[in-house]
């Protein structure tokens, strides 16, 4: 390949990458403002906190894995070192969930003093949004650029179809349609990931 295509080419990733990151932040604008107009601001309000918690919980749970992740998989080159790596990052994931998921269900009951069964839908989802992180940083250095695009389309639009499915079917779950339209993207957003895994793409 000669210094003029590698440089068209490192170019056009670029661009492709860059909107695979900008895609989900302007769906994520789109949605806020929907999501205000049809919940309304006290509602909308409710559904901001329970998030933001279940966000940093997954990245103060999953951060340590994800970086070790970036940091070592280039020398994990062998199918039996990737077969080692993926026993790691399970064995890492149980004991993250394991730590993390109790925690979440107490603070949420005690401090929060939510019902049950939104505590049931908040550990789902963090435990969606922690193997997500998890597995996209075991394939960021491997993903093609238009894979990134892709899935992070896909991600963001089926958590706002399936946060406007939901709501229309339970509207008294009120803002917890839209936890569980994120952690059914951030689910789908995980079988993609791992399908690309077996692929080795």
């Amino acid at each position: 390949m000669s210094e003029k295509s590698l440089v068209a080419r490192l170019n056009t990733d670029f661009v492709i990458y860059l909107s695979g990151r900008i895609l989900p932040a302007v769906l994520s604008f789109v949605g806020v403002s929907l999501f205000i107009r049809i919940l309304g601001s006290k509602e909308y309000g409710k559904y901001a906190l329970v998030q933001s918690v279940i966000l940093l919980v997954s990245a103060f749970g999953s951060s340590w894995l994800a970086q070790s992740l970036l940091r070592f998989n280039g020398s994990f080159k062998s199918e039996l070192s990737q077969n080692r790596l993926d026993y790691i990052i399970k064995r890492g994931l149980r004991l993250t969930n394991s730590i993390i998921l109790p925690l979440v269900a107490a603070g949420f009951l005690i401090f929060f003093k939510i019902k049950f069964y939104v505590v049931l839908v908040v550990l789902i989802s963090v435990y969606f949004q922690t193997n997500y992180s998890v597995y996209v940083a075991r394939q960021s250095s491997l993903l093609r650029p238009k894979k990134v695009f892709v899935g992070n389309a896909i991600r963001m639009s089926l958590y706002l179809t399936s946060a406007l499915i939901f709501y229309y079917l339970f509207p008294s779950l009120g803002y917890v349609n839209l936890i569980l339209g994120f952690a059914i993207g951030n689910l789908v957003g995980e079988v993609f990931v791992k399908t690309w895994i077996v692929r080795k793409e």
